[in-house]
């Protein structure tokens, strides 16, 4: 039986460049040039596949996934430069950017059409929280399907479930997984030089940066990447960077994570604080005993005590009258409803989701700090 794709756009040059890729796939095509009406198109039409244009946004994607079709259905959505991400974690099963690969676009048709259905029931277990079974999923698929399109979206979308969590080092080992099988894929890249640079392995970043350039074409994300690369490389002429100034509040950070902790301790130590670092829950509280900081940054689920129990214990039994500021870092946690909750039950001053970008715990850090009195 014929597969049918729903093709959702109203640019008649990416209709007619993926209309031609699609149709010489075997697939039967639908053109729906709404997005608006992608929900109402998804239950009438009932695809195998989707291809979608979200460089407006994934909104209309996103309400897509409430009908029953749609449950399973592979998207592939074409989005702008810096768009990524955010359709990954809500809806996406893969995307493309201009200037548009036909040859990644048949490639990931032709097999999602008929393996799309068991990645997105990974992806829909981790959209709905259920972390491990979704990763679980992720990585039969990665077993199953070697080498395929399928087994690099999946590395892709479970190096970006993990990194969430704060397991850099789990997600980093993904990225360089797909890299082994598929050197192409500058998502990869992309992904690995965001997390090398924040904690100075520039010269991996610049690795990274530099392999994913002659994919990106003429694109925007090129010259984002070229601007990059031109950050990552101070002339002679430049002044050496100052020393970071190290008398400054002081503060405790405890993360299992390696490379989690490294990169906050990086973070903060640059912006003029006196950092030390432990790698438990017990271990902070004791180092808090020892050395009342001035604030505290916990990693929410660190194994025995976890972050949140850790910051009650400070909170409340070893500094009730003056405690110092509490963060705690969580992947668990997105919405601020879950967070505000979370400050409420276990006494932490903020709670904020964990992510590669540090410019919101920096900011918390300066409001939260607290020095004894």
């Amino acid at each position: 039986m014929a597969s049918t794709a729903l093709l959702v756009t109203n640019d008649n040059e990416f209709a007619r460049l993926a209309g031609t890729v699609l149709r010489a796939k075997g697939l039967t095509l639908v053109h729906a040039p709404d997005p608006s009406l992608t929900s109402s198109n998804v239950a009438t039409v009932k695809p195998q596949l989707l291809v979608g244009d979200a460089r407006g946004g994934v909104a209309a994607y996103e309400q897509a996934r409430s009908v029953p079709a749609a449950k399973e259905l592979p998207m592939i959505l074409l989005v702008a430069d810096g768009g990524e991400s955010d359709a990954l974690k809500r809806c996406a099963s893969a995307t493309i950017q201009e200037p548009i690969d036909q040859s990644e676009l048949g490639n990931l048709a032709e097999y999602l059409r008929f393996q799309g259905g068991t990645l997105e029931a990974a992806l829909a277990e981790l959209r709905a929280g259920q972390v491990a079974a979704g990763l679980t999923k992720l990585s039969q698929l990665v077993v199953e399907q070697p080498g395929t399109p399928v087994s690099t979206w999946a590395r892709l979308h479970a190096a970006d479930a993990r990194i969430r969590l704060g397991d850099q080092a789990g997600g980093a080992a993904e990225l360089e997984a797909v890299l082994v099988e598929n050197p192409r894929t500058w998502q990869a890249h992309l992904r690995l030089a965001d997390l090398y640079q924040p904690v100075g392995q520039v010269d991996k970043a610049r690795q990274h940066l530099q392999g994913a350039l002659p994919f990106l074409g003429d694109s925007p994300m090129a010259a984002r990447v070229q601007r990059r690369l031109g950050e990552l490389s101070p002339t002679p002429a430049q002044a050496p960077a100052a020393a970071p100034v190290t008398s400054g509040p002081k503060v405790l950070v405890a993360d299992d994570s390696a490379t989690a902790r490294e990169i906050v301790v990086q973070a903060l130590t640059r912006a003029g604080y006196q950092v030390v670092s432990v790698e438990t829950g017990s271990e902070a509280i004791e180092k808090a005993q020892a050395e009342r900081p001035d604030l505290v940054v916990l990693d929410g689920l660190m194994p025995g005590v976890n972050g949140f129990d850790a910051c009650k214990k400070v909170k409340r039994e070893l500094y009730p009258q003056n405690p110092p500021g509490v963060i705690i870092l969580t992947g668990v946690f997105t919405k601020r409803s879950q967070q505000l909750e979370a400050m409420r039950d276990y006494g932490a001053d903020c709670v904020l989701e964990k992510s590669p970008n540090l410019k919101p715990l920096l900011e918390a850090a300066e409001r939260h700090a607290t020095p004894a009195r």
